[in-house]
């Protein structure tokens, strides 16, 4: 009797061990369909899901993929940057020259700067995360605020755990490269400013 039973439990952990490698394969699948047709020289996959980050050198545009949803945003049109946990801010980097702009402009008429300046509150710094992401303010009066989950643990999880450091590691990476964008766009702004001079 007791073979049968742990001969069962065996034989279900199998089962549920090939149906997520196949529902695995089946997300991977779906999200390199609708990758195909965008051009990239960077990407991020979140593993077992439908969410990935691109990275286009060539025409500096970051797309975000959630499921079959793709959302394109330009370097120039990155207002802010931040790392979430949990959807807390950790760190962030504004563009310089728009978001003085957009702030002034905020206090005016609404919009934008009103919604960076609703985004910086105070930072609590928590021991155990469950998910890491990005979330960009970008210069769109209609959807000023996009976020990207990179990591989801399922659990949370202890911030000096292997898993989570790692995690970390490749967000703050993408965070940089962001970064590097909007110093860039900064410094566009500055040169087409002494231009027109």
């Amino acid at each position: 009797m007791l073979f049968a039973f742990l001969f069962a439990c065996v034989l279900g952990f199998i089962g549920l061990c090939v149906y997520v490698a196949g529902n695995q394969n089946e997300v991977r699948e779906s999200l390199n369909e609708v990758i195909k047709d965008e051009p990239y020289t960077k990407i991020f996959r979140n593993t077992g899901t439908k969410t990935a980050m691109l990275y286009d050198d060539e025409r500096k545009n970051i797309v975000l993929i959630n499921d079959k949803l793709k959302d394109k945003i330009h370097y120039k049109d990155i207002l802010q940057v931040e790392i979430t946990e949990d959807s807390e801010s950790v760190t962030k980097t504004k563009r310089g020259s728009q978001v003085a702009g957009a702030t002034i402009g905020g206090l005016a008429f609404g919009g934008v700067g009103a919604i960076i300046g609703g985004l910086s509150g105070q930072q609590e710094h928590k021991e155990k995360v469950r998910q890491i992401g990005l979330r960009f303010v970008v210069n769109d009066t209609h959807n000023p605020v996009r976020e990207i989950i990179l990591h989801n643990f399922g659990v949370l999880r202890d911030k000096n755990h292997e898993e989570y450091q790692s995690a970390y590691k490749k967000s703050f990476k993408w965070f940089k490269l962001i970064e590097v964008l909007i110093h860039q766009a900064d410094q566009d702004d500055k040169n087409q400013d002494l231009t027109a001079e």
